[in-house]
Formats: structure tokens, C-alpha cells, sequence
């Protein structure tokens, strides 16, 4: 970060003067020294550049805390962050964990196979169901064909009173190839 006269300013700078030109975090910290504590200052400089004020709250709370347990006589908070060490599993480990690993494998290949089987049951159903549900149209429709000209064969006998000569006797090709 650079001030207007173009000097670089770190966070050591800052802590050593205490002087923040383009923040509002110019009070002094830490241990009532009339300098800003360095953590702090570096905090405010990341908070400028990226224009997130997370770490300068986070440094702030962190002083709050610091302060308030040394007016209370209680030692200063050291907080240290370890990496995780790497653990080493023996060989019974190692094995029981590369079998847990394989049948896990296995079960996953075979639950996919058993999903893939249902899904092509299930296919296979839907295109029996699907030809099924086409035949029986078709017989409705045969059937209505049926019920429509055997209307019209009642229609005109009860117009001509029995007494006219069907178009259709009971025995012509078209009623024998419906009751078929």
C-alpha cells in the first residue's frame, strides 16, 4: 500500500510510528504505549488493500480480550496453531483399512449393477404396459365402431317398424368378423 507522497507503508512502519494516515483505527493499542500493536496494524493495512474488515475486527476483538484479562491480573493468551501430524497405521491398520476399502468397492459396484437391473425392469415393464394400453385402444375403438352401427341398425328398424329389410342380416360378413 502506498500514501500519497508514494512511500511503502508496512505493518512495521505502522506499529513503529503508530500512524495510520487512511484509517479511522488511529488510537493508540496494546499496552497503553502510544503505539499500535503490530498484528493490529498489519490487520488495518489488509482490511484497506482488500476492503474487508474481517481481519481488523477479528485483531480488535483479540486486543479487547488480551485487555480485559490484564486488568483482571490473568496472563496473556498465546494461541498457536499446530498442523495435524501425520499418523501412521500399522500394518493390521493399513490391511484392515485397504479391505474396508475394497468390500466398500464392491458393494458400490454391485448396488449400481442391482439400480442399472431395476431400471431396465422397469423399462422393459413400461414397453409391455405401453403395447397393452395400444391393443386395448384399438379393441375400444373396434368396439365403438360396433356399438355405432349396431345403433344404426336398431335406429332404422324401430323407424321402419320391423317391417323393412335390414341392410346388414345378422349373418353378413361384417357381424361375424366382430364377434370373432
Amino acid at each position: 500500500m502506498t500514501r500519497s507522497d508514494n512511500r511503502t507503508i508496512d505493518h512495521r512502519s505502522i506499529a513503529e510510528t503508530g500512524d495510520i494516515a487512511t484509517s479511522r483505527y488511529d488510537r493508540p493499542m496494546a499496552s497503553g504505549s502510544g503505539r499500535m500493536d503490530a498484528k493490529l496494524a498489519y490487520a488495518a493495512v489488509r482490511a484497506l488493500q482488500d476492503g474487508n474488515l474481517t481481519p481488523i475486527i477479528k485483531e480488535e476483538l483479540r486486543l479487547t480480550i488480551q485487555s480485559k484479562r490484564l486488568k483482571k491480573g490473568q496472563d496473556e493468551l498465546s494461541v498457536t496453531f499446530r498442523e495435524p501430524s501425520e499418523e501412521r497405521l500399522t500394518e493390521d491398520e493399513a490391511e484392515r483399512r485397504r479391505r474396508r476399502r475394497e468390500n466398500n468397492k464392491l458393494a458400490a459396484q454391485k448396488c449400481r449393477a442391482k439400480r442399472r437391473d431395476r431400471a431396465e425392469a422397469l423399462e422393459r415393464e413400461v414397453d409391455i404396459l405401453e403395447s397393452q394400453n395400444n391393443e386395448l385402444r384399438d379393441q375400444i375403438l373396434a368396439l365403438e365402431r360396433e356399438r355405432n352401427r349396431l345403433h344404426e341398425v336398431f335406429s332404422d328398424h324401430v323407424v321402419c317398424g320391423g317391417s323393412c329389410a335390414s341392410s346388414t342380416a345378422p349373418d353378413s360378413p361384417e357381424v361375424m368378423d366382430l364377434t370373432s
